[in-house]
């Protein structure tokens, strides 16, 4: 395994003091009493054609006065469009300040699977009444962005019942600040071999993602800083499987791999 390049990302945050007046009417927004808050939306994939949830609204709980909304625009996203570094916006807002203890998504009633060319609905207990709680403290710094990453499992997360039209979502997720992560990318050849890439920590899952099917490049996203096992396998039959140890990934930085071949 080697390292080769590594990409700093960093938050910048501009702060313009100062009073600003137009004619009739006067700016009354004072710097140091908000701050800003972006959730984003990544998936580790599974073997369906689509994974489509109905996100209705989206809103965090302030501990000290209840939920608020930070987006009621309805979407519906495909989870397994938002893999291999790729994310969406579920929501941005500015806030006040203080202790948030959870993020809960409305979701409607169109969330929906595709497998082998047929869509099947997609039942998400209690997701149409009380929402889908995702628990997460987070702490909102006034002239201070705010950035964390929703990945959610579609292999972990859709589990069908008896029947093969009947499907349920039970959400396994991990919610990761950006701030305090750090990414892994390379290439799997040959792109022929449709890999998984797995990443590990202490034995267990963490995330993962397909190499890209027509270039054989792979990214994952937003991992905490710290050591890891990358295993490589072939989603065609014919290739071989490969494991990299002790993969190192730094806060804001992307740990670039050797080429793996899986011939």
């Amino acid at each position: 395994m080697g390292v080769t390049m590594k990409t700093s990302y960093v938050t910048v945050i501009t702060m313009m003091l100062g009073i600003v007046l137009f004619i009739g009417c006067e700016s009354t927004s004072e710097p140091g009493t908000t701050g800003n808050f972006v959730l984003y939306l990544t998936d580790a994939p599974g073997e369906f054609d689509e994974v489509n949830i109905s996100v209705e609204s989206v809103e965090v709980h302030r501990a000290e006065d209840g939920w608020i909304v930070i987006n009621d625009v309805p979407e519906v996203y495909d989870l397994l469009e938002l893999t291999n570094g790729v994310t969406a916006v579920l929501g941005e807002a500015v806030l006040d300040p203080g202790l948030y203890t959870q993020i809960r998504l409305m979701i409607g009633e169109e969330s929906n699977v595709v497998l082998d060319g047929q869509t099947y609905d997609l039942e998400i207990p209690s997701g149409l009444q009380t929402g889908l709680k995702l628990v997460q403290s987070f702490q909102i710094e006034a002239d201070y962005t705010y950035e964390l990453l929703l990945d959610f499992d579609a292999h972990r997360s859709v589990n069908q019942l008896g029947a093969i039209n009947e499907f349920v979502l039970q959400p396994a997720y991990r919610l990761q600040s950006i701030a305090t992560s750090g990414s892994i990318a390379g290439s799997v050849e040959p792109a022929a071999a449709r890999a998984v890439v797995t990443v590990y920590q202490g034995g267990e899952v963490v995330t993962t993602t397909y190499a890209d099917e027509d270039t054989g490049d792979f990214k994952v996203i937003h991992l905490p800083e710290g050591n890891y096992s990358v295993h490589f396998e072939a989603r065609e039959d014919g290739y071989g499987e490969h494991t990299m140890d002790n993969v190192s990934v730094s806060v804001g930085e992307t740990t670039q791999l050797d080429p793996v071949d899986l011939e």
